[in-house]
């Protein structure tokens, strides 16, 4: 150390490595004297070189060599006891440590051992062979406590180890019981005994007790294992395992089930390249052992799918485990895998999807403003591995004032192309780019960009501020203007209304103009404020006859154009626009979906005049040989039922033109100039009438019309074309496949023929049509036979008619396999069906190839009504599919299946039945009606019987007296008529009732004829007390007066009841 100063600090090195220095501590190591001494605690890590180095002074520098020394010590630990049997070979090891290294010695109950050929000594390792155990006590046995002794100069380690030897017979620990495997793969089975010595072990198979050597091996003392490779049917089986030493036998049996294996048909494509937006469908159906249960489960880059995209439905998995991605964007470009699991195995399929979507949002967007112009800077990012690269970026611009709510973007048309924006780096695409816009007067301009690729345009990006323009005149003024004469004293002025960036200042409005052609009269001058409107009516005595000219110009706060506006002159009318037809109207090319009209020129208005046009107007008619003919009504109930007619006619239009039929008119204007004209979009072998008149746009002239049919066209392509793979019948047919098809939409002729092609598919997708058998037929039905088996083939079917071909229609379909598995049951089919009021119209669809399974050669259904337990079968189905069931209760609901059956060459037959399905036939049910029938006749009688009732009790009431009498005599009152002789009516006569006399006993009753009399009535007997019966109670009257004649009176009391 060199005490000199300034006190130089050095840099110390351990094995070359700087060893840090913190103001005299570093963690392990801690400087004194100002860097000169290092301290540190000893550890093996610790030896080597140490340097001392002072910069600028190397004579200064030092090393030191550190050499690290210990006393004994364990590597990995004591050694364990040690345990085994007679006549096998003991290991004790004693792996010690130390520097010097240890010395190592053995000892056997205290007693050094001195190698030999029975006790092998090399290094630390001590080898017992033979081993043998004590019989007796005393006797020199192996079996003894050994020592391990570890010595060197600074000190010794020291470890008992127990051997110990064991003798027992085999017995049985575990075993692998049952184990099931699928097949062609391997199978494991186990057994582990407990024994001392070890065990030889021996296995033997089900099918004989032939010992099995091959696969057998023992990975472990004791334990037996045999690997049976390639596993099939006929390994499966109980194996037993034989366990055997000296001292006994011992065995174990286990059992092998054999599994069918999961498989996932393969996809046909492994990567799908589908545009944004179309939604995507990834099968996934497995085939599995039925004693199994499988899961399914979906990955996209080795990770589940996620649970957000689930439950929102943007991920759907379907009851076949097939994955629907709704609405794909960019992010669901990835690997999609589905793997169907079982406890014993698992399948997996696995598809690259790539979605080319529109471009990503622009990054970044930087707007510069300057006087007429404005800069708008981006940033785009995009990875490098894309396929849909961006192609271009856009510039759009919207003019408001203050507000941008109602103001429309505009795009700058110039594009700035990505090609020369490009620069990659980091897997990434980066684009930077500036866009210049002009920039007119009285403008707040806002701005963004977005990108554009082959799908489409990106998510535009708003670009932060607005750039503000001072107002100025207008640069220009209305296009397009025009003048329509409504009337005589009535003109229309139009014109294109200038967008908001022309407006260029405040206050924007049109000024329309007009004086006669002469230029005598000044301009009148009519002011539009709204500068969204389009034109304006003026009056203008006597505009049709007189020339006038007309200006359409712009202004606003700041002045007007300096470009004068253009002047419109308005031509007089010549002649009655009424009146003027153009002759001579023909067809000149008929066609089927074309017509193709000319007619003379129209001389007699001038060929300059604007404002007149020809117009054509078709329109179809309704075919009355054809309705007659053909709708199933008779004349007079068409006459009775015109809306039914109509609807029938417009359905038979539908089937010509094969869209949905619009009748009404096709109209198309052509200038004054034309002669000849062809008129697109008829339906075939409809009948039409075509008018032509002059039109100045608001009113029409006289016309002139034909009437005309067009030609039959050629049928549209066959509807519902399928074609299904069946097994054959006969031997000699091959493949087979059964082709359906429904009648063309668009043809009108019952008697058409049919052009079926059936082409192998080439590798490429393609066919070589030239080399496909044909085969002509009427029905809309085939079976194809005498094809390769196991054989993709497209199905090509064409209509024809008289005048010529048809658009073809096709489908791919693949034949069975030569040899399929006739103990397994044929592949599920399934069936539609179509309810009428007595029938039933189904199909059955055989169920898709199988590289094992038949589909069938029997096709059949059956039917019962809801709630029967009597199932009725249909004939078989062999070269059409399809079939009627007839005779059929309506309003009822019948249950309906298909079967598949397949029946081999020896006659055995296996069959699958489809899933119920429940059909219900149209109109009411006939119990229901009786039903409804029965109620109807019970309520009308008894609404009879009700109405009986009240008029019987109304007349029993009629004629019945009111007992005046007998109330009288509940009241306690003594009728007045106590003699009979003066009683005028019989029914009142009873006996004197004693108990209701009145108490005055034989007093003389006061006065009954209360206050008549008192008003001087000439006969008070008539009304007497209350009136309600005239005379009643009245002594020494009769209730009747007479006259002279002896006639009753028409003053009488009579005429007042």
């Amino acid at each position: 150390m060199n005490a000199d100063m300034p006190i130089p600090e050095p840099t110390w090195y351990h094995n070359g490595v700087v060893i840090p220095y913190n103001d005299g501590k570093s963690g392990y190591y801690t400087f004194e004297n100002y860097g000169k001494s290092i301290l540190f605690n000893v550890t093996w890590e610790s030896g080597g070189l140490y340097e001392c180095r002072f910069n600028q002074h190397s004579g200064l520098d030092r090393k030191f060599n550190v050499t690290v020394k210990s006393k004994p010590f364990w590597i990995d630990g004591p050694p364990n006891a040690v345990n085994t049997s007679e006549d096998e070979e003991a290991v004790i090891r004693c792996k010690a440590g130390g520097l010097p290294p240890p010395s190592i010695e053995f000892l056997k109950n205290g007693v050094l051992i001195k190698p030999n050929s029975h006790m092998v000594i090399e290094e630390d390792t001590l080898t017992i062979k033979n081993v043998k155990k004590s019989k007796n006590i005393g006797d020199d046995g192996d079996d003894a406590v050994y020592q391990c002794r570890a010595t060197n100069e600074y000190g010794f380690l020291w470890e008992n180890i127990p051997l110990r030897i064991f003798a027992m017979p085999p017995m049985l620990q575990s075993d692998s019981g049952t184990v099931s495997v699928v097949k062609n793969k391997s199978a494991f089975l186990k057994c582990k005994f407990a024994a001392s010595p070890k065990v030889t072990f021996t296995w033997k198979g089900p099918s004989s007790d032939k010992i099995i050597s091959e696969g057998s091996r023992q990975d472990a003392p004791n334990e037996g294992i045999i690997e049976i490779k390639d596993v099939s049917e006929n390994d499966a089986g109980e194996y037993t395992c034989v366990a055997k030493n000296k001292y006994g036998t011992a065995n174990s049996t286990v059992s092998l089930i054999v599994r069918e294996p999961t498989v996932i048909a393969p996809l046909s494509e492994t990567l799908r390249s589908v545009v944004a937006g179309k939604d995507i469908y990834i099968p996934c159906n497995a085939t599995h052992d039925e004693n199994l249960q499988v899961v399914y489960e979906w990955y996209m880059n080795d990770n589940f799918l996620r649970e957000d995209l689930l439950k929102s439905g943007h991920y759907l998995i379907d009851g076949n485990h097939g994955l629907h991605i709704k609405n794909p964007t960019r992010n669901d470009a990835a690997r999609y895998d589905c793997i169907a699991r079982t406890e014993l195995d698992e399948a997996n399929s696995s598809i690259s999807i790539d979605v080319k979507d529109v471009p990503k949002a622009v990054h970044q967007v930087v707007l510069t403003c300057s006087p007429g112009n404005a800069k708008v800077s981006f940033t785009y990012f995009e990875n490098e591995s894309g396929n849909t690269s961006v192609n271009e970026f856009w510039v759009q611009y919207r003019i408001g004032n203050g507000t941008f709510d109602e103001a429309a973007w505009q795009t700058y048309p110039l594009a700035v192309f990505a090609d020369s924006l490009k620069n990659i780096g980091n897997e990434q695409k980066k684009y930077e780019g500036t866009a210049s816009v002009d920039l007119k007067p009285f403008g707040n301009y806002q701005f963004r960009v977005f990108g554009r690729n082959n799908v489409g345009d990106g998510v535009p990006v708003m670009a932060n501020g607005t750039c503000q323009t001072a107002s100025s005149i207008p640069t220009r003024n209305p296009s397009n203007v025009a003048v329509k004469i409504i009337s005589r004293d009535q003109i229309k002025v139009s014109w294109d209304p200038l967008p908001r960036e022309d407006w260029n200042g405040e206050d924007f409005h049109y000024v329309v103009r007009q004086r006669k052609k002469d230029g005598a009269d000044e301009w009148n001058e009519t002011v539009i404020e709204d500068p969204f409107q389009n034109y304006v009516i003026l009056n203008i005595p006597d505009a049709a006859d007189a020339g006038h000219e007309i200006q359409v110009g712009v202004k606003n706060k700041e002045g007007s154009p300096q470009v004068s506006p253009q002047s419109i002159d308005i031509i007089p009318s010549e002649g009655d626009l009424m009146h003027v037809v153009p002759s001579n109207f023909r067809i000149v090319e008929l066609g089927s979906t074309s017509v193709k009209f000319e007619w003379d020129p129209v001389t007699s208005i001038a060929s300059n005049n604007n404002l007149v046009k020809i117009k054509i107007t078709c329109k179809p008619l309704r075919d009355d040989d054809e309705l007659n003919g053909d709708t199933g009504f008779s004349a007079d109930s068409q006459s009775r039922n015109k809306r039914h007619i109509y609807q029938t006619f417009r359905r038979k239009r539908n089937a010509i033109c094969g869209e949905e039929y619009d009748d009404s008119p096709h109209t198309v204007v052509v200038s004054l100039n034309e002669t000849k004209y062809t008129v697109e979009g008829f339906c075939p072998d409809t009948k039409y009438k075509a008018q032509i008149a002059l039109s100045n746009g608001e009113t029409d002239g006289d016309s002139s019309e034909i009437t005309f049919t067009t030609l039959k066209g050629v049928p549209s392509q066959v509807q519902n074309l399928e074609a299904s793979a069946v097994n054959y019948i006969e031997k000699e047919e091959r493949g087979v496949v059964v082709v359906s098809w429904n009648h063309p939409k668009r043809s009108k002729e019952a008697d058409m023929e049919y052009i079926v092609e059936i082409c192998k598919i080439q590798q490429n997708n393609a066919v070589a049509r030239d080399s496909c058998p044909t085969t002509k037929t009427k029905e809309r039905t085939l079976r194809l036979t005498d094809l390769d088996f196991d054989t993709h083939y497209r199905v090509i079917a064409t209509g024809v008619t008289s005048v010529g071909k048809g658009d073809p229609n096709s489908c791919d379909v693949r034949t069975v396999p030569e040899v399929v598995n006739s103990e397994l049951p044929p592949v599920k089919p399934s069936v539609s069906a179509e309810a009428n009021e007595n029938s039933i119209e189904y199909k059955v669809t055989p169920g898709v190839v199988d590289d094992n399974r038949p589909v069938g050669n029997v096709f059949y259904t059956e039917y019962r009504e809801e709630g029967s337990d009597e199932w009725k079968k249909t004939d078989n189905l062999v070269s059409d599919l399809r079939g009627h069931l007839s005779g059929l209760e309506a309003g009822t609901n019948y249950d309906l299946h298909s079967v598949a059956a397949y029946v081999d060459e020896r006659g055995n037959e296996v069959k699958t039945v489809s899933p119920d399905m429940k059909v219900r036939t149209a109109g009411a049910a006939r119990a229901s009606a009786k039903l409804w029938l029965l109620l109807l006749i019970v309520l009308i009688i008894l609404l009879v019987f009700c109405i009986l009732c009240v008029i019987c009790v109304a007349a029993r009431r009629r004629g019945a007296k009111y007992p005046v009498s007998e109330k009288e005599r509940q009241q306690g009152r003594i009728p007045i008529l106590s003699d009979d002789k003066e009683r005028g009516f019989g029914e009142y006569i009873k006996p004197e009732d004693d108990e209701k006399r009145s108490l005055t006993g034989g007093s003389k009753a006061e006065s009954e004829t209360d206050s008549m009399a008192e008003y001087g009535d000439s006969d008070p007997g008539r009304f007497t007390e209350d009136g309600s019966f005239i005379g009643q109670y009245v002594p020494n009257k009769t209730l009747v007066s007479t006259s002279a004649t002896g006639r009753p009176d028409r003053e009488s009391a009579s005429t007042f009841v």
